[in-house]
């Protein structure tokens, strides 16, 4: 009686791993019909719908925008954010915009990030796009600073970004713990442990990529502006996608478990 039930139980577990093995056949095969084009069609769709609902949020709440969809570009021109001549402080108009910019992103983003306030889903993200970074990008004229604190247009656009940042941080921490898909492995077990980085950055251009060439007041004007950049984790190959949805996995998990 002992070897029939044992005998049984493996029958069992044989008709539950060919069942499993079928699944994964199925899952092989959907994979290998879907050729990087269709990938990297699905991460460039989901950032546009990201933006539209961070412009469709901004509108709500009077802050005026561009967007540029094909580059990922969410700009602030003077008219939205505006700091004064040689100054990387925003005023109190510039600091209420940026306290809402921080309130949209701390909503929207999750369903692309990693980290402890992930909440992705197939209802707002569904090819489990990831966020590699969002850059805050400052830009400057090309009228030389006269500052004597600040070296040149370069620093002084960097420095805007970074106060950009700061504001944004200071508004809503919790972006600060917002993360990408860089993961790092444990020294001692080989094994996906964190994801590594933080996904809003700072950069700053001064006068070098200017939107406006003419060299008017509204030429220049043009030119000074913030933009934060919406860059995504691209995987070069098929292989290379497995391995990001993998860490994704492992990560929504590690999340899962923790609570």
């Amino acid at each position: 009686d002992d070897q029939k039930d044992r005998l049984d139980k493996l029958r069992t577990y044989l008709i539950v791993l060919l069942k499993q093995i079928e699944e994964l056949e199925k899952e092989l095969e959907k994979s290998q019909m879907r050729t990087m084009e269709t990938v990297l069609n699905a991460i460039a769709q989901d950032r546009r719908n990201l933006l539209a609902n961070i412009r469709n949020k901004l509108d709500d709440l009077d802050i005026e925008v561009e967007v540029y969809y094909d580059s990922g570009i969410l700009r602030f021109s003077e008219k939205a954010l505006k700091f004064k001549s040689g100054e990387y402080m925003p005023d109190e108009n510039g600091k209420k915009v940026i306290a809402k910019l921080a309130q949209t992103l701390e909503s929207e983003l999750p369903c692309f990030i990693l980290g402890t306030h992930t909440s992705i889903s197939p209802k707002c993200n569904p090819n489990n796009s990831i966020l590699e970074t969002i850059q805050i990008e400052g830009h400057t004229d090309d009228i030389p600073i006269s500052k004597r604190n600040i070296q040149d247009n370069l620093q002084l656009s960097t420095l805007r970004a970074a106060q950009t940042w700061r504001t944004v941080t200071n508004f809503k921490p919790n972006l600060k713990e917002f993360l990408n898909a860089s993961f790092y492995k444990d020294r001692n077990f080989d094994i996906i442990t964190k994801a590594g980085q933080p996904v809003l950055s700072v950069s700053g251009y001064g006068e070098a990529r200017p939107i406006d060439f003419r060299q008017t007041d509204v030429g220049r004007a043009a030119n000074r502006r913030i933009d934060l950049r919406f860059i995504m984790m691209t995987p070069k190959n098929m292989k290379e996608a497995s391995s990001i949805a993998k860490k994704i996995k492992t990560s929504i998990e590690a999340n899962f478990s923790n609570d």
